[in-house]
């Protein structure tokens, strides 16, 4: 598996629960891949926006973490962001969305 030059830094190094940085990807195949050193219980997930940002909808239980993973999966082009709920105390949690290309 490769990877080509769309890779996004969703989440960098977060100890709080928050909205990570919106992003816009042209659709194709996408790798979620979400790490840190602990969750703190909580859980982060890939959301995206029909409407530029107001609204936002998670993607599912299949894009949800609550310990080191991925998921790859077709992702048609929008903006996308990570968001990380429930936790206490995580430590460094990154998440990137990158597009597979082989």
């Amino acid at each position: 598996m490769s990877y080509s030059g769309d890779v996004h830094k969703l989440l960098d190094a977060v100890t709080a629960d928050t909205n990570g940085a919106a992003v816009a990807i042209k659709g194709g195949r996408y790798r979620f891949m979400v790490a840190c050193g602990s969750f703190g219980s909580g859980t982060a997930t890939l959301q995206w926006t029909p409407d530029g940002g107001t609204l936002w909808a998670s993607l599912g239980t299949g894009f949800a973490f609550t310990a080191n993973g991925s998921v790859e999966a077709f992702l048609p082009g929008g903006t996308y962001r990570a968001v990380l709920t429930g936790s206490t105390a995580p430590t460094a949690l990154y998440a990137w969305l990158a597009q597979v290309t082989s």
